[in-house]
């Protein structure tokens, strides 16, 4: 039996609308990388040389995770009838699929962070080009 949130038995309904609300917040927080990252374009005179090209490289790095996030089709689990046939799995695939999207981002900002450390703790002259 499944409620009206496409919760389970066994599972909470709580859970299920959880899940909804965290892949929105996915899709919204990365939506807004795009934005970020033009508006550091736009000020690139303002970057080095090698700060630019980390840039760059972590956006493409981000855009092939936005890709593969897209691509899994959980963008569109909201739209599984609650008594559909499959939710139960859905639900479960679309965690794996978040839990997975979501340790990529922290690995992918991590590396940023330090790289931008990195490059920042370099005298100019030393500086990668």
């Amino acid at each position: 039996m499944r409620d009206v949130h496409g919760a389970c038995d066994g599972q909470p309904a709580s859970e299920s609308s959880h899940l909804t609300t965290r892949i929105h917040r996915t899709l919204l927080g990365m939506g807004g990388v795009p934005e970020t990252y033009e508006k550091l374009a736009a000020r690139q005179r303002e970057l080095s040389k090698g700060a630019w090209v980390m840039l760059e490289h972590f956006f493409e790095r981000f855009v092939r995770l936005q890709r593969a996030f897209t691509s899994t089709g959980v963008a569109g689990l909201p739209k599984i009838s609650s008594d559909g046939e499959g939710a139960e799995d859905a639900y479960f695939e679309a965690r794996c699929v978040l839990q997975e999207i979501g340790r990529r981002c922290a690995k992918l900002a991590r590396e940023l962070a330090a790289k931008a450390v990195e490059t920042r703790a370099l005298p100019r002259s030393t500086r990668p080009a």
